[in-house]
């Protein structure tokens, strides 16, 4: 194969910088702001999401965010009073209703 995709891993597992990224995202983060944050270019940011997206079988960020979180590689939230990481539904519902 030639030209720059040639060296893209064969392996379909997000890399850590696209979960890194994609987290953001989650957190309502804009492609500009992730480019600021990691030091680089806004085209950068959208190439990454571009390939997470294809690795995760994703037509737009937001359903990268959720499958990413489904698939296991982003937590779903994090319960404030503790820090934990929550990876279901039930206890992200309650751990919103624990007042901190």
């Amino acid at each position: 194969m030639e030209g720059r995709h040639q060296y893209r891993s064969l392996d379909h597992e997000p890399t850590q910088r696209q979960l890194e990224i994609l987290s953001l995202v989650k957190e309502g983060y804009a492609n500009k702001q992730i480019g600021i944050i990691f030091d680089m270019p806004e085209n950068t940011i959208k190439a990454h999401l571009r390939i997470v997206m294809e690795r995760l079988g994703a037509v737009d960020r937001t359903s990268a965010v959720i499958m990413a979180i489904r698939q296991g590689y982003l937590p779903l939230g994090i319960d404030r009073a503790t820090g934990k990481q929550l990876d279901d539904f039930k206890a992200m519902k309650k751990a919103s209703r624990i007042k901190g």
